[in-house]
């Protein structure tokens, strides 16, 4: 079990910009492995999966560090086009090239003295690699079209969401590189890895961007999001958070409606709510014998149920009242006259009450099994209320 010094967390928190939420055993790893980092000189190499927040990891190891006082630039080598590589890092002078018609310090000028993060490193070119060792090495840039070099002092956080053994064995990265800037790697590790953080992030995130009032998140509801396998990681969850803080603000999210593809990635939540779903089709006269959906699409799926198989029949027979004409003729025979427009709404009131009932409190879902949508549910309630 990870032992953290007394006070550590407090500390840390109050010292990086960032904040870096959770403490669930892997976000605490994490945290002092960068702590630990940050009391060096040495390179930096974070390690994770696209949107688990190396960059906020890499602002925490600058905040930490005796340079926290100095610039921290952050290069994304991923989104820089390879023939802007170069000049982009290590500048240019006037007249060095079309349509250089000022000199222009690099990034790596720009964070002397402080520290430069060079992001999804795995994408920079083989070409601005060698450059960039040099650079390690000497501690100096040269400009483009420059005749002399300039001294920099920067400390190097790299962060990549590749495998760069692996690049390096296939000749996309230069192994000299790869050894210079995997002095310290640290781990960050991927939202699924640390479901205790889930909720202490949707709160984090909720005061960040509610407007007023915040949306409500049920017990029920943290206890699915902490099941999610979150690929787009915490930042997914942040887009999550935002869009309920417009589409529910200071009422009860409807995660179904918020998130369809949390029902995708979560088959024990689907399962929950297709039983929930076959009950209500059931209760209606229409005795599920096999689905008419594809075995292997678990999806909860925006459009309309499609009719049941009633392949056999005894299903045939278990159905025969719901036909309309038959159905007409026993309630009349039965009752002896009814007020229809009385009935009818009534049956629909109540048929609109089971479904969501059985989906539990889910509008969205009781639509779907009423084969109408969400709007026209919430409509037909107000009306009837």
């Amino acid at each position: 079990m990870l032992r953290m010094p007394l006070g550590f967390l407090t500390l840390f928190d109050r010292q990086v910009r960032c904040m870096i939420v959770g403490h669930s055993a892997a976000t605490l790893a994490m945290k002092k492995m960068l702590a630990l980092a940050a009391d060096k000189e040495a390179s930096v190499l974070l390690e994770g999966p696209t949107g688990a927040g190396k960059d906020v990891a890499a602002r925490a190891v600058h905040d930490l560090s005796s340079r926290a006082h100095g610039p921290f630039v952050a290069v994304n080598c991923g989104a820089l086009p390879e023939h802007l590589v170069v000049s982009e890092l290590f500048g240019f002078e006037k007249g060095a090239f079309t349509g250089a018609v000022v000199a222009r310090a690099g990034k790596f000028e720009q964070a002397d003295g402080g520290t430069i993060f060079l992001d999804e490193i795995g994408e920079m070119p083989l070409s601005a690699q060698s450059t960039l060792l040099r650079i390690l090495e000497t501690r100096e840039v040269e400009r483009i079209g420059g005749r002399h070099p300039i001294k920099v002092n920067v400390r190097l956080i790299c962060a990549t969401n590749r495998d760069l053994e692996a690049r390096v064995e296939a000749g996309q990265f230069r192994a000299d590189l790869f050894y210079r800037i995997n002095v310290f790697p640290v781990q960050v590790p991927a939202l699924n890895a640390r479901p205790d953080d889930v909720k202490p992030l949707i709160e984090h995130f909720l005061q960040r961007h509610a407007m007023g009032s915040p949306p409500r998140f049920s017990a029920q509801d943290f206890e699915l999001l902490g099941r999610y396998g979150w690929p787009g990681n915490i930042r997914e969850l942040r887009n999550l958070v935002e869009r309920a803080c417009v589409i529910y603000p200071g009422e009860a999210v409807d995660l179904p409606t918020l998130h369809p593809a949390l029902f995708r990635h979560s088959p024990d939540a689907v399962d929950e709510v297709e039983t929930e779903v076959d009950a209500v089709w059931t209760a209606a006269g229409c005795p599920v014998i096999d689905s008419a959906w594809p075995a292997q699409d678990n999806a909860l799926r925006p459009g309309p149920r499609p009719a049941p198989r009633l392949a056999s029949a005894a299903g045939a027979q278990a159905a025969e009242w719901m036909e309309p004409g038959r159905l007409a003729g026993t309630l009349l025979t039965q009752l002896e006259g009814i007020d229809m427009p009385v009935y009818i709404k009534a049956l629909e009131r109540a048929l609109i009450d089971r479904a969501i009932d059985r989906c539990n409190g889910s509008v969205s879902a009781a639509a779907r099994v009423l084969r109408t949508n969400r709007t026209t549910i919430i409509a037909k309630i107000k009306r009837s209320a």
